[in-house]
């Protein structure tokens, strides 16, 4: 039993550690293919490669995996013989050994529980011999030993570990999977402390105000009482000793209010913290789909005889375990699509004046609490007209209802089901079912698909995704006398609007907002609310409710703060209700619906009554929130910065020291920097003589926040660039917004 056990916990090891080899020796082989053998790069990369495979023999072997072993050693072999430099590495060759990988992850899946391959591999490992016969035969007998002494003699002795040893720990993704629900039940308990924490502030205030009445009704006692009897006098000292016992008490309230207001304080800092934690074990990189996708890109290019430079971007961001399992197909659609559709051949693209080597470009990236993924061609681009025509030959829509429809509507009609304009069917496209299932999987996320396009140059779609589908912050409003949250990340801007600013545009109401008029839709009458009044009052709250491509103004009747929220699903019975994505719990109790703004302004686009007006990319790539760093060694000052620059609208990232924080700036963009004086590893005086002495960052503005505030220190601070001084004695709210408001 201990035995099976044992062999249990290896095979979980080596199925990550099998995967991990197949997929950096598919990546390091697509990189040698591009590469001659003069090019410097090119030994290391082989040098890799042929490791990878010998661990991979290796460890198959310990787990008893023949089959895999046996692959992989032929592999190495004729990796080995192509480093000593008996055999030149041809572009069969590549495709031998890229089919061989393939090979191998088919039986890595069996031997770990999957579909076992009907196949007999005979053939394949004859033709990882011939290609070493062919060595042979061109070393001329140089070699006096067999190949499989030459292999296993020629391999680099490990070195020695150096440090501290691993203490990493394998968890299942279940596993914090419950952890993380555990944590959004505590965020649930957190609010209600929340509440708690009011209520008792507002009983101290009752008390407060009871006390002053009572006092002002002993002092007319005393008035009434003045020159009584002793006997008559104790009626007066009952009440006054009754006001002095219910002015302890209002001062005990008061004092547990304030505790509890500072435990409130700590268990929010812990709870938000707990949580990043959770959700940073959950975090991937995204180069784990990525790497993948340069094999995809060259087997499919070769076989429609297209020429590609594939490039990848932000690899190394980290995203949501679910994320990326719910984006991996869509991801791949998209690339196929563009590859399919969108890159012409060599001879077309010449015939168009263009560069014979299409390109294609995917990039990740993070933007505040949003995962942007981008896949960009400099294809044919989509041509509007054949989807129009597609979409009427199909009978998706009648001649009437696209007659006068803008141009953003007809593009988007190839997210329609059923919808293809390629002319034949192939195995990647022309069955009408892809962008479709590709939005639909993405808005199960809680993202959006936008796409843009230019007949010519090429054509460009972004998946913005949520960073966690466990928790988001919202606005709680009321329409129609019911309460009703909505994600703050679709809200681009709070503002009143009055029934004398509504006009008339083409028989719709709208606002003109900057110059732009936009839809004026109400809440209650998407959401089909009964007894909603039929006229706008004379003011009334206003959400610019935007995506990329549209804006709509929606009008609310009352807007009552942010709440954090834990977003909860509605259960199988209600796996789909339009305009709802979930429900949450408020700290009182009170179960509250949560609003899907894409449903809701997929409705209002559909309203008649409303007209939806088309933001352009430029202008949302403009309405971004500024970044800010925040570098701090102390754990509560970080977060409460953070959490005070993201009330005022910011988004923000910490780093723990200076030196992480340089590593940041060396990757991300970011509009501003707040940073401590005294840390470990790198101090803020350094830290900002590296941001004013970089091209890259010498124009970020930076913030010393420091409890240091002597005029010798401030003096200091100034010399070496900082452009502005905050003393945290001195810190509060107003000063730091105020501060970096006149930065940036």
């Amino acid at each position: 039993m201990q035995d099976e056990q044992l062999m249990t916990q290896l095979l979980d090891v080596f199925r990550d550690e099998a995967r991990e080899h197949v997929q950096n020796a598919g990546r390091m082989l697509l990189e040698l293919e591009k590469k001659q053998p003069t090019d410097p790069e090119f030994p290391e990369l082989l040098a890799e490669t042929f490791r990878a495979m010998h661990s991979l023999k290796g460890a198959a072997r310990v787990v008893n995996l023949p089959e895999i072993a046996d692959t992989s050693h032929r592999m190495e072999s004729v990796l080995n013989a192509a480093r000593s430099g008996d055999l030149h590495l041809t572009q069969e060759h590549f495709d031998l050994l890229l089919n061989a990988l393939d090979e191998l992850d088919n039986l890595i899946n069996a031997a770990l529980g999957g579909p076992t391959p009907d196949k007999d591999y005979s053939e394949l490992h004859g033709r990882l011999e011939a290609a070493l016969e062919l060595q042979e035969l061109a070393t001329d007998g140089r070699s006096e030993l067999p190949i499989q002494q030459i292999t296993e003699t020629d391999v680099p002795e490990p070195e020695a570990p150096t440090g501290a040893p691993d203490e990493s720990i394998r968890v299942a993704a279940s596993k914090l999977d419950v952890l993380l629900a555990q944590a959004g039940e505590l965020l649930t308990a957190k609010i209600g402390v929340d509440q708690r924490s009011k209520e008792l502030k507002e009983l101290a205030l009752l008390g407060e105000e009871r006390a002053r009445t009572w006092r002002r009704a002993v002092t007319e006692l005393e008035k009434l009482f003045a020159g009584a009897t002793p006997e008559d006098s104790v009626v007066l000292t009952r009440v006054s000793d009754a006001l002095e016992e219910l002015s302890d008490l209002t001062e005990r309230i008061e004092t547990v209010a304030q505790d509890l207001s500072a435990d409130r304080s700590r268990i929010a800092l812990v709870t938000s913290d707990l949580q990043d934690e959770i959700r940073r074990l959950r975090m991937l990189p995204i180069s784990m789909i990525f790497d993948s996708l340069p094999r995809l890109v060259r087997d499919l290019a070769r076989r429609e005889g297209k020429l590609i430079d594939f490039v990848m971007g932000g690899a190394d961001t980290e995203v949501d375990k679910r994320i990326m399992e719910g984006i991996k197909d869509p991801l791949i659609h998209l690339v196929n699509n563009a590859i399919d559709h969108g890159l012409e051949t060599p001879n077309v693209r010449l015939a168009a004046g263009k560069p014979e080597t299409g390109s294609l470009e995917l990039t990740a990236r993070m933007r505040g609490n949003e995962f942007i993924l981008k896949v960009v061609d400099d294809g044919a681009g989509i041509d509007v007209h054949k989807v129009r025509d597609a979409a009427l030959a199909k009978g998706l829509l009648r001649p009437e209802e696209i007659a006068d429809a803008p141009h953003e509507d007809q593009l988007n009609l190839i997210f329609r089901s059923g919808l293809s304009t390629s002319s034949s069917v192939t195995d990647i496209s022309g069955r009408g079912v892809g962008l479709d299932v590709v939005r639909e999987n993405i808005e199960k996320l809680g993202g959006r698909l936008e796409v843009k396009t230019q007949v010519g140059r090429g054509t460009t779609f972004r998946m913005i995704l949520p960073v966690s589908l466990a928790t988001a912050e919202g606005l709680l409003l009321r329409a129609g006398g019911q309460r009703l949250a909505m994600p703050i990340t679709a809200v681009t801007r709070i503002l009143r609007g009055r029934r004398s600013e509504v006009h008339s545009i083409e028989g719709k109401p709208a606002l003109i907002v900057n110059d732009e008029p936009l839809a004026v839709v109400r809440l209650t009458d998407l959401l089909e609310i009964p007894g909603a009044a039929e006229d706008l009052p004379h003011d009334f709250p206003v959400l610019l409710l935007s995506t990329v491509t549209k804006t709509v103004a929606l009008v609310v009747d009352q807007i009552e703060g942010r709440q954090e929220m834990v977003v909860k699903a509605l259960g199988k019975q209600l796996a789909r209700v339009r305009n709802l994505v979930g429900a949450t719990v408020l700290g009182s109790g009170e179960v509250v619906m949560v609003l899907n703004p894409l449903d809701l302004l997929k409705t209002a686009t559909n309203d008649r009554r409303s007209r939806v007006v088309h933001a352009s990319w430029a202008e949302q790539e403009e309405a971004e929130k500024k970044t800010i760093l925040v570098a701090d060694d102390s754990i509560t000052t970080r977060n409460l910065e953070r959490m005070t620059l993201e009330s005022a609208g910011y988004a923000v990232k910490t780093a723990p020291d200076g030196q992480q924080a340089w590593r940041m700036l060396q990757t991300d963009r970011f509009d501003l920097v707040v940073t401590d004086l005294n840390m470990p590893h790198l101090n803020g005086l350094d830290l900002i003589r590296r941001i004013k002495g970089n091209a890259r960052t010498q124009n970020v503005p930076v913030i010393l926040l420091t409890s240091m505030g002597s005029a010798e220190d401030i003096a200091r601070g100034m010399e070496v660039g900082a452009d502005g001084y905050i003393v945290k004695s001195a810190f509060d709210r107003e000063t730091i917004i105020s501060t970096v408001g006149q930065l940036i």
